[in-house]
């Protein structure tokens, strides 16, 4: 136990533990402050080593339980980031509309060019590409963007098992979803994801319906 643990006060001595950076995705602060209520060192020293024993006991115990993938965790985990990602768009939809046709074809282009990036990624299974898709800040790099959604660490994570690809999947599946639902705001339909005033219903895309000549 070094010194450096300690900090003391004039009602005695404190632990200050700041968190190996490797483990400070696991709680909100990166350091754990802790009334050892004892005004002697040498005692304080003691508890100290215990207490930081203890601490990085339940660090390791969090780190793995955050590590472990299941079925439960993918989709929880997965629906929250649509139903926020969601919102996001249908409020960008409002207050960033484009300003012109020149600029609506090219968000068109740009939200067909990533959903096709996205629908290749599914069919090869390959969640580790590094290129950045078009005007935005994500990447191919699947595995990174699963790693910050659920909170993992990329240098620790084994990527390989059978549990990290399911997520990989699932989160590329929901992108892939949620651009679709992007294209049909910009052509004018309304999102999928909302329900219909008189049934209640998911509203599917609008048929193209074409004008009705005028009788001369």
């Amino acid at each position: 136990m070094t010194i450096s643990y300690l900090e003391h006060r004039p009602s005695g001595y404190y632990l200050c533990y700041t968190l190996p950076k490797h483990q400070q995705h696991l709680l909100s602060y990166r350091q754990l402050r802790y009334s050892l209520h004892n005004p002697s060192k040498r005692l304080a020293i003691k508890l100290a080593r215990a207490v930081v024993s203890r601490i990085e006991v339940l660090l390791a115990h969090t780190q793995r339980r955050r590590e472990v993938l299941d079925d439960k965790t993918i989709k929880e985990t997965i629906r929250r980031y649509v139903l926020e990602e969601q919102a996001n768009l249908s409020d960008s939809h409002l207050t960033n509309p484009p300003k012109s046709d020149d600029e609506h074809e090219v968000h068109v282009s740009l939200v067909q060019e990533n959903l096709g990036r996205l629908q290749a990624v599914l069919a090869t299974s390959e969640f580790a590409g590094t290129e950045r898709l078009p005007s935005t800040t994500f990447t191919e790099n699947i595995e990174l963007e699963v790693c910050k959604l659920f909170k993992l660490n990329p240098a620790t994570t084994d990527t390989t098992t059978i549990e990290f690809k399911k997520a990989c999947r699932e989160y590329t599946r929901a992108s892939s979803e949620l651009w679709t639902d992007h294209l049909q705001r910009l052509e004018g339909h309304v999102g999928a994801s909302e329900p219909s005033y008189l049934s209640g219903a998911a509203v599917a895309p609008a048929a193209s319906i074409e004008p009705i000549a005028t009788v001369k």
